[in-house]
């Protein structure tokens, strides 16, 4: 078997994407999983799917969903992290992400040779396939916070439109996706409560795009294989593509919750259950003005009272004990453990990261 090149085995994956559907099927009726804006998605184009990444579950999760709603049924190829086509990985794990139609991406620091050969890769099953699913930060987010892109995804843009161009054809978009978890990801998939997939208005890859983005009055297709003009390009498009996917975050109490409580501790402001009540209602405001998704319940929370809405809050589990709360324990809210720990063993940490980008600028 290649592990290098997009060889699924349709067979399997057919067998895959039936009990995945049927999942998603038992999923939405129990109200655990919400898509939205799938419907924004054109088929006529090529379309590269850009979404963030928080847990293993975020492949099979999107390719389902794709596979469930898209008239397009061909297996959908995803360039993957070369990790797991090495050492003791590559003989269990590589095997079924190939017939699953994964296959390694590169970067320029491991092997120019090898980046470009698995960009081709990636623009090739594009092409063949009409549609790719990529993760922009390369790796999971463990931290809570949405990380800077990398450079791949505007690489295989670009490179597909060039090949595209040269037949009369409909074009490449690039499609925003975020995948929200609630409690959180990591956890046993049996305990999640709730799952969100949304998905941005496509952006749609053009010379014209790319000129507003690089502030050019003019472009042309040779600009886009200038070396130093095309790796400014590759930057503004990977940042209005990360910007897309946070503005899609799904926002729920807890969250709200941890924000709060950590800018209380570190400012050293006086607390109160009034504090925190009014505080939780003026930064649910101002997300609603920034048309922020709220998750299911956010609104409900502040319509009964201080006594009542903090029993609700106490009720989902981000405060294991009221009064914990309450004293503010610096060591608690505060800490910061090991980078790969924080979502284990600092959730309040974990939540707040996770929307920092939202309230940025926001004054409690």
């Amino acid at each position: 078997m290649d592990l290098e090149r997009f060889n699924p085995n349709e067979v399997i994956y057919n067998i895959t994407s039936y009990f995945c559907g049927k999942a998603l099927d038992i999923a939405k009726f129990c109200g655990v999983m919400d898509v939205k804006g799938i419907e924004k998605v054109n088929e006529d184009n090529y379309l590269i799917f850009a979404s963030n990444h928080q847990s293993l579950w975020d492949i099979v999760i999107l390719e389902t969903i794709l596979m469930k709603y898209l008239k397009n049924k061909k297996i959908i190829p995803a360039p993957t992290y070369r990790g797991f086509f090495e050492g003791f990985q590559k003989k269990w794990i590589a095997p079924i992400l190939v017939y699953h139609g994964g296959f390694p991406i590169y970067s320029k620091k491991e092997s120019i040779e090898l980046r470009n050969k698995s960009l081709d890769e990636a623009v090739n099953s594009l092409l063949k396939q009409k549609r790719l699913v990529i993760f922009p930060e390369g790796k999971r987010n463990l931290d809570g916070r949405v990380k800077k892109g990398r450079l791949g995804i505007a690489d295989i843009a670009i490179r597909a439109y060039a090949a595209l161009n040269k037949e009369p054809v409909t074009g490449v978009s690039i499609v925003p996706v975020n995948i929200y978890y609630r409690p959180k990801p990591g956890i046993p998939i049996v305990d999640i409560k709730k799952i969100v997939v949304s998905f941005s208005d496509p952006i749609q890859f053009s010379e014209d795009m790319v000129c507003n983005l690089t502030k050019k009055e003019s472009c042309s297709k040779e600009n886009l294989d200038n070396e130093q003009y095309c790796k400014n390009c590759k930057i503004k498009i990977s940042n209005l593509i990360m910007d897309r996917i946070k503005k899609l975050t799904t926002v729920n109490i807890e969250q709200m919750v941890s924000h709060y409580l950590i800018h209380a501790a570190n400012s050293g402001k006086p607390f109160t259950k009034k504090n925190l009540f009014e505080s939780l209602n003026k930064s649910k405001i101002y997300l609603k003005e920034k048309n922020s998704n709220l998750d299911y319940g956010v609104e409900n929370f502040f319509d009964e009272g201080i006594e009542k809405s903090l029993k609700k809050i106490e009720n989902r589990g981000i405060l294991s004990r009221i009064e914990e709360t309450y004293k503010l324990d610096k060591e608690k809210f505060l800490k910061v453990p090991e980078y790969k720990k924080i979502r284990s063993e600092n959730v309040f940490l974990y939540y707040k990261n996770s929307i920092d980008h939202l309230l940025e600028g926001f004054e409690y």
